[in-house]
């Protein structure tokens, strides 16, 4: 994946009236313009040192990085809250090399975490059996006459009828979480004894697996649109059985909730060797590339939960109006003050695909904003560099 490093940001909202401010956008083209503080002028946000609750400037030098007079009282900041779901692989070969050791006990550690505290998680688990017995033919001729329960083998018939239809190859039967989706700490006990009825066995039917729990977690979203809902897919193989079941398909399933209404990524753990295949599912679910385990170490596993956590912590909490004011989301600003060094200020740019590997942000839904997204550029910023992120309500939105 892109990048796994937990955050050093340190993040302050900036709450100012919403009245008229003179415009800012004539501050220059670049997305992130410099500013420094002045023991006799600025205003708007500071430079480093310099305060940000009343307007004054600070240190020495000019102004700020906005007109003065827009900045005025100081709230604590939020990140968007993170809600995973977790879909793992209980194949028979996990039990292998200490695998399904690894994989529980890393499980177990992260949700008795004490920073884990408002993180919401949920269980679901493949493969699981069919709710209806499927009608598989004993002979067939192309995929298409086993139905979801192919691939179709030559001589020897269905795949899926070779098995027993012991396995769901159709996605409803996973869309049912074995813990559903809560916060921690107090979901801590349901998910560690659901985790410990769980016993390796059966096959990879990846496929229906992840449009499963995909399935549950656009649905949970839909309904909690102020948290990020992300899929967590763990397996120690390659997608096998059931028609479509390639990797290649699997990759369509997640392309298409990443691309989906409300969007929602698909990070990947491979526990195991020769598994780079995974990738593609990751980089199509929006999440660059599949981290890869060795597959014995519990805290390996638990690294890779902590460095998916941290991973999409670039999306913040659109702060409210001040009481009885409307929100006014064409002035919002945006400004990082790294650790003794300048402020700089954030433009806005229209959105994802504006960012073209510059600084910036953006919102969610531009028509109903919700949430506020870093471009991956300014997200590495924060990530990389101590410091802290303003964002300033009153001034006229300073765009690139």
């Amino acid at each position: 994946m892109r990048r796994f490093v937990s955050s050093a940001l340190a993040l302050t909202l900036v709450a100012v009236p919403f009245a008229a401010c003179s415009d800012a956008n004539d501050t220059g083209s670049a997305p992130f313009q410099n500013g420094s503080g002045g023991s006799g002028g600025g205003g708007g946000v500071a430079a480093a040192g310099g305060s940000l609750g009343d307007g004054a400037g600070g240190g020495s030098g000019g102004g700020g990085v906005l007109p003065s007079g827009c900045a005025s009282d100081t709230y604590d900041g939020q990140l968007v809250p993170l809600d995973m779901y977790v879909m793992l692989d209980k194949s028979g070969s996990m039990s292998d090399g200490g695998k399904w050791s690894a994989v529980s006990s890393g499980l177990t550690q992260f949700v008795d975490l004490p920073d884990v505290y408002d993180i919401g998680i949920g269980l679901a688990k493949f493969p699981t059996p069919p709710a209806t017995p499927p009608a598989i033919p004993p002979t067939c001729a192309t995929a298409a006459d086993c139905g979801a329960y192919g691939p179709c083998l030559p001589i020897f018939g269905c795949e899926g009828g070779l098995t027993g239809a012991t396995e769901s190859c159709v996605s409803v039967d996973y869309t049912t979480p074995i813990v559903p989706i809560a916060t921690l700490p107090g979901n801590a006990s349901a998910f560690k004894s659901a985790l410990a009825s769980i016993s390796p066995g059966g096959g990879t039917p990846t496929l229906p697996a992840l449009q499963g729990a995909l399935d549950y977690a656009k649905v949970w979203a839909e309904g909690h649109p102020d948290r990020i809902t992300i899929v967590v897919l763990a397996t120690d193989g390659l997608p096998t059985s059931c028609t479509g079941g390639e990797v290649a398909g699997v990759a369509a399933v997640a392309a298409t909730a990443y691309n989906g209404t409300p969007s929602l990524k698909t990070f990947v753990i491979g526990v195991g060797s020769e598994l780079s295949a995974l990738n593609q599912i990751a980089q199509s679910g929006g999440t660059g590339q599949a981290l890869i385990l060795t597959g014995s170490n519990a805290q390996e596993f638990l690294d890779a939960l902590n460095q998916i956590r941290g991973a999409i912590g670039c999306q913040y909490v659109i702060p409210p109006p001040p009481a009885g004011q409307n929100p006014d989301y064409g002035k919002v600003n945006l400004a990082f003050t790294p650790q003794g060094g300048p402020q700089s200020l954030v433009k806005k740019v229209g959105g994802a695909s504006e960012c073209a590997g510059g600084p910036g942000w953006y919102y969610d839904n531009p028509a109903n904003p919700t949430k506020i997204l870093l471009c991956p550029s300014s997200c590495d910023t924060v990530e990389f560099t101590p410091g802290k992120m303003d964002i300033v309500l009153g001034c006229e939105t300073i765009v690139n």
